[in-house]
């Protein structure tokens, strides 16, 4: 006794290992002779081809239905990918390493920004005026409410 086994069509796509793509009839000199002249196929040949055609539109008509269902799969997949991908991203921003970095560590960072950590005379030739927006204290104060507030202060130095 055999056991058959029939699986049941994917819910989601509908593929099934028990559906086949129906035969194709073979290419014969007759078929070529068909296709060449305007000669009527015989009454066998006719039924054959008939039979034939209604089985391969079924299949291309289940096949249509897959791909459709498969592209919505896809696009739903892919949504849901971007996402996961987006909160992931969201989620790495608190964990940068440079929230951890230490203030005295910042500091320093600061001071080399702004070029405080050259020789006074070359500092004082160089500094920009405490006003001009575009100089390293306002830069840096402008990155983050703690940078500001080390920046502010801390270092009033840097002004």
């Amino acid at each position: 006794m055999e056991i058959s086994t029939v699986t049941p069509p994917c819910p989601q796509c509908g593929y099934n290992t028990n559906n086949k793509l129906p035969t194709i009839p073979s290419n014969t000199p007759r078929f070529a002779e068909l296709l060449r002249t305007n000669e009527c196929p015989t009454e066998q040949e006719e039924s054959r081809f008939r039979s034939f055609i209604a089985d391969g539109q079924s299949s291309l008509d289940t096949i249509d239905t897959r791909i459709a269902l498969i592209k919505l799969l896809l696009a739903k997949l892919e949504n849901d990918r971007e996402t996961i991908s987006l909160a992931i991203a969201r989620y790495k921003e608190p964990l940068n390493p440079i929230r951890r970095t230490p203030a005295d560590v910042l500091r320093q960072i600061f001071v080399h920004g702004a070029g405080h950590d050259r020789s006074a005379r070359e500092c004082r030739r160089s500094t920009p005026h405490a006003l001009d927006l575009e100089s390293p204290p306002w830069v840096f104060g402008r990155v983050c409410r703690r940078w500001k507030d080390i920046i502010v202060y801390e270092m009033p130095s840097l002004w």
